[in-house]
């Protein structure tokens, strides 16, 4: 596993996620483009429901909340 400049670990999860990110992104494209009767922003729409509602299983069910963590990224 590769280690971070604090030596935790967690750029690799970060690239991970990025990685599965991109891939799971130019896999929806074609899908996107071979339904007709679905408006692209709909899809888009669904995707990102489906992301959120992930984002809050997840939060459930590890009972840590992760918003404070979100504010600490630098711009």
């Amino acid at each position: 596993m590769a280690l971070d400049s604090n030596g935790s670990g967690r750029g690799l999860a970060g690239t991970t996620g990025g990685v599965l990110a991109v891939l799971i992104w130019s896999f929806a494209a074609p899908v996107v483009a071979l339904i007709e009767d679905m408006d692209a922003f709909l899809y888009v729409a669904f995707g990102d429901a489906i992301g959120a509602g992930v984002f809050l299983a997840i939060w459930l069910v590890r009972r840590h909340n992760p918003l404070p963590e979100l504010t600490t990224v630098p711009l």
